[in-house]
């Protein structure tokens, strides 16, 4: 939060930003590296200020560029190739539902240039709420024509994205880490 606020505050000038360290980020600048000091990891998600419902984002619908959302943040693995495998990003937080509802509503409503959804999060299809949402993103295509396509990074090891599958159809891509392997007999 801290760079999200310096960054209104300064009218989002990267100069301004830069001139006193700011808690939770490492910039550089004149040849060193600036850290400013250590904060713990926000758990009530909707603490955050939504960039799409707040406005913010709204110039970028009108370029090619594809909207992308999270619905939690965390990982319970401890990939050791991944920054979500440190212990601090262990637990799961989530934003609310109606949170994540509105602001698939508001993408759909604004998007323009493209007809593809980006989930950000690590392990879509993990907890049994990501049902709800794939249901949902589901109905607004049926209702709205977005999107036509899911970007997402699926849950690794739960029996729960075949079912996921099933409820996005013909909507979802999938992106797997890279360690997974297909043989003759993956299917998903």
């Amino acid at each position: 939060m801290g760079l999200v606020n310096k960054s209104i505050d300064c009218d989002f000038k990267i100069n301004k930003i830069k001139e006193k360290e700011i808690d939770g980020v490492y910039f550089y600048k004149s040849g060193k590296v600036f850290m400013g000091g250590k904060v713990s990891r926000i758990k009530n998600l909707d603490e955050i200020p939504s960039p799409y419902l707040t406005g913010l984002l709204d110039k970028f619908f009108e370029k090619n560029l594809i909207p992308i959302i999270e619905t939690n943040r965390g990982c319970p693995y401890q990939c050791t190739f991944c920054c979500q495998g440190f212990s601090s990003f262990h637990q799961m937080h989530f934003f609310s539902m109606e949170r994540v509802k509105s602001e698939l509503e508001y993408i759909s409503k604004h998007v323009k240039n493209t007809h593809i959804l980006n989930l950000a999060d690590s392990n879509f299809g993990i907890v049994e709420r990501d049902m709800e949402i794939a249901k949902f993103i589901s109905e607004l295509n049926k209702r709205t024509g977005y999107p036509h396509v899911v970007s997402c990074n699926l849950a690794k090891n739960q029996p729960k994205i075949y079912e996921l599958s099933k409820i996005l159809n013909t909507l979802i891509v999938v992106s797997t880490d890279r360690k997974f392997k297909p043989t003759s007999t993956s299917k998903l």
